[in-house]
C-alpha cells in the first residue's frame, strides 16, 4: 500500500511504486518516477523528470532541481534565450539522502549511496560511496 501525507502536491504523469510513503508538504514534479518502497519524508522537492529507484529513504528538507540555467519570460522562455533544456536527477537504490540535502541538475546518485546531512551534491555520485559535508563534490557548469 502505497501512503500520500496531507498536503503533498503531485503533478502530472508521475508514477509511484508500491509500498511507498511521500510525506506531507512535498512537492514532486512532473512525469517524476518514484520507485517501490521508497520513503520521502516532509517538506522534500523532487524536480521534473527525476528518477528515484526502488527502496531509496529520503530525510526531510531535500532539494532538487532539473534546470542548470533557468531562462526568465513567459514559460520559461524568452525571445533571447535558448529552448529550455532540463537535466533530471536520478537516485540508485537502497541509497539514504540526509536531511537539508540539495542535488543539482543532471546529478546521478548511484546504488546504495549515503549521503550525510546538509550536503550540495554538485557531481555524479559512483555505487557505494558516502558523501558528508565539507567534501567537495563538484562539477563545472560551463
Amino acid at each position: 500500500m502505497t501512503y500520500i501525507d496531507d498536503f503533498a502536491v503531485i503533478k502530472e504523469r508521475v508514477t509511484i511504486g508500491e509500498n511507498t510513503i511521500i510525506g506531507a508538504f512535498n512537492i514532486i514534479e512532473s512525469g517524476a518516477k518514484i520507485g517501490k518502497n521508497v520513503t520521502i519524508q516532509p517538506h522534500c522537492v523532487i524536480a521534473r523528470d527525476s528518477v528515484i529507484e526502488d527502496n531509496v529513504f529520503i530525510a526531510p528538507h531535500f532539494s532538487c532541481a532539473n534546470d542548470k540555467r533557468p531562462s526568465i519570460g513567459e514559460h520559461g522562455q524568452s525571445s533571447n534565450k535558448k529552448p529550455h533544456k532540463e537535466f533530471p536527477i536520478h537516485i540508485g537504490e537502497y541509497s539514504v539522502i540526509g536531511t537539508r540535502c540539495t542535488v543539482a541538475p543532471g546529478v546521478k546518485i548511484g546504488k546504495r549511496c549515503f549521503i550525510k546531512m546538509n550536503c550540495n551534491i554538485y557531481d555524479d555520485v559512483p555505487d557505494d560511496t558516502t558523501v558528508q559535508k565539507n567534501t567537495t563534490w563538484s562539477i563545472d557548469y560551463d
